[in-house]
């Protein structure tokens, strides 16, 4: 596999995800502020769209909570353990439906034992020489 010189990666807080995240929630928020829904409707909306944004931030960008993936290894073939910040390794195969780019990698990932679940990385989301590296492994894989 291309992943063999660095078949583990750490992840590390990323800050171009959680810019995205709130700009993306700021424009829910102005779309729902748009939309001739009840008052009580539109305060829902907006609970619940700050609600998704903020777990996500913590769990995907700040790497914060429990279950938050804090590093990875790439074993045979499309085999992917993931470790998560509470110690726990979850196994499971990438997917030929993620995304690699030059500016940001989309694994999905069918978990072993808990179904599906879906890994953005973004450059600053682990050094510069070890996205590199991921794409490279993550292209040739396929």
């Amino acid at each position: 596999m291309g992943a063999a010189r660095q078949s583990h990666f750490t992840l590390r807080s990323s800050r171009s995800l959680l810019w995205s995240l709130s700009a993306s929630c700021l424009l829910l928020l102005y779309v729902f502020s748009q939309l001739p829904w009840a008052l009580g409707w539109r305060i829902a909306g907006d609970f619940l769209a700050i609600a998704a944004c903020a777990f996500v931030g913590l769990r995907d960008a700040s790497l914060s909570l429990a279950q938050s993936c804090v590093a990875f290894r790439l074993e045979n073939e499309n085999e992917i353990t993931l470790i998560q910040r509470n110690g726990r390794h979850l196994t499971g195969t990438i997917s030929a439906d993620g995304v690699v780019t030059p500016f940001l990698i989309l694994m999905s990932i069918k978990k072993d034992e808990h179904g599906q679940q879906s890994l953005l990385l973004l450059p600053d989301s682990m050094s510069r020489d070890a996205f590199r590296r991921l794409r490279v492994a993550l292209r040739w894989n396929r």
